[in-house]
């Protein structure tokens, strides 16, 4: 997937790996809606005194939810572009933090969630007889 810039009805403009979702095959298929794929808000923020000089900040999109992908309906979108070449690596370089913090959380949450024996389990120090 290749990013894309997208203006949204809202006046929001995001950046996200953008694709399309179809039902049906053939003559058949047609489009039902757009598939947003690790979707940040764009905003340009100061970084001094001169009004020029700015910086791209990234927010989540959907700050409140832990999904990474999202179908919105075609009449959500006012227009699509490609990222300049920094925004877009900015970009990869952040859905590439997110997915390798989410994939840590799985892998911790499945050592969380399997069970303990008590032949897993050593304790020093800890003396066994009845005296």
């Amino acid at each position: 997937m290749k990013p894309s810039v997208v203006m949204l009805s809202t006046g929001e403009t995001i950046v996200t790996n953008l694709q399309e979702i179809f039902r049906g095959e053939g003559e058949d298929k047609k489009g039902l809606c757009l598939l947003l794929n690790h979707p940040y808000k764009l905003d340009l923020i100061s970084t001094d005194d001169d009004p020029t000089n700015v910086q791209v900040k990234f927010t989540k999109w959907m700050p409140f939810s832990s999904e990474v992908q999202f179908k919105v309906p075609y009449d959500t979108v006012l227009t699509i572009g490609e990222p300049e070449k920094s925004l877009k690596e900015a970009f990869e370089r952040k859905v590439k933090a997110a997915e390798e913090k989410i994939e840590a959380l799985k892998k911790a949450k499945e050592e969380a969630e399997q069970p303990v024996y008590a032949s897993d389990v050593s304790v020093a120090g800890v003396g066994m007889g009845y005296g």
